[in-house]
């Protein structure tokens, strides 16, 4: 409640989605507050029973942390439906790449001039054509591609599509390697007497809720990630934009496809082309 109440406490991000959703943040970056549309509005609220299973027995989903679904009524009538959710990049960190992943090619790159502007989000395409490459190791992988598909078969079962992989990417200097340590040591030891994990519990992040790994180029990195823009129906709308396109592109990279078709088309872009 402190992060999102008291005067100044919400910033508003100057792009808005491409539904025309409006996004604000706190101003400790660690929440988003987004506007939905009615349908979104009335669809999660049927899933949320479904939502709130899968969340409390997946405690390393990369699902959006929803905390509060709410509407409110301007002067002039007007209603307006928000849902407040942790923000999955952090705030004490400088993100040097950011990549938004759906698992389709068809337009999902980046014009060339915009690729080296500040705060930029870069696609499916970018990612490839740059020669990126996040390495986590075997056992690392395996443990997230499992938590992948479980998300994934939750939002298939529940008619869900379009949603994206938001990547975050920190690189590392000597200096943030040895704060980094320091801190971690600092939060065991504090923690050590009041956290007890179950034997064969595992996390896939750290303490600061990121991944380690390296680069293509072997350098170490911070990767922070989460699945975003989950509450997208396979519409009727959606339906007529897989007809249409379907017709003209290769029905195989547009983005508009099936829940099923998209749940495994983004499973197997992340096993394959982002993850080693």
């Amino acid at each position: 409640m402190v992060s999102i109440s008291g005067h100044g406490a919400l910033k508003e991000l100057l792009t808005p989605g491409k539904s025309g959703a409006l996004f604000y943040k706190t101003t400790d970056d660690k929440f988003l507050i987004k506007t939905l549309s009615k349908q979104e509005s009335i669809y999660f609220r049927g899933i949320l029973s479904h939502y709130y299973n899968h969340v409390m027995m997946n405690p390393n989903t990369l699902l959006p942390r929803f905390f509060q679904l709410f509407r409110i009524k301007t002067a002039r009538g007007r209603k307006i439906r928000m849902v407040i959710m942790h923000n999955i990049l952090p705030s004490h960190l400088s993100i040097s790449e950011r990549f938004d992943i759906k698992g389709s090619t068809k337009g999902r790159v980046t014009k060339e001039e915009l690729r080296s502007k500040a705060l930029v989000t870069l696609k499916d395409l970018d990612f490839i054509e740059l020669g990126r490459k996040i390495v986590i190791g075997s056992s690392k992988k395996r443990q997230l591609m499992a938590q992948v598909l479980a998300d994934t078969t939750f939002l298939k079962d529940n008619k869900l599509m379009d949603f994206s992989l938001l990547i975050g990417i920190t690189h590392l200097t000597p200096e943030m390697i040895i704060a980094r340590k320091e801190k971690e040591v600092r939060l065991n030891s504090k923690n050590k007497s009041l956290i007890l994990s179950p034997p064969n519990s595992f996390s896939l992040c750290e303490f600061d809720g990121a991944m380690e790994g390296i680069d293509e180029n072997g350098n170490p990195i911070l990767i922070y990630c989460g699945i975003i823009d989950i509450l997208q129906e396979y519409s009727l709308k959606k339906q007529i934009e897989n007809f249409v396109k379907s017709s003209t592109y290769d029905k195989h990279t547009i983005s508009a496809v099936a829940p099923e078709q998209y749940s495994d088309r983004f499973s197997d872009f992340i096993r394959s082309k982002i993850f080693f």
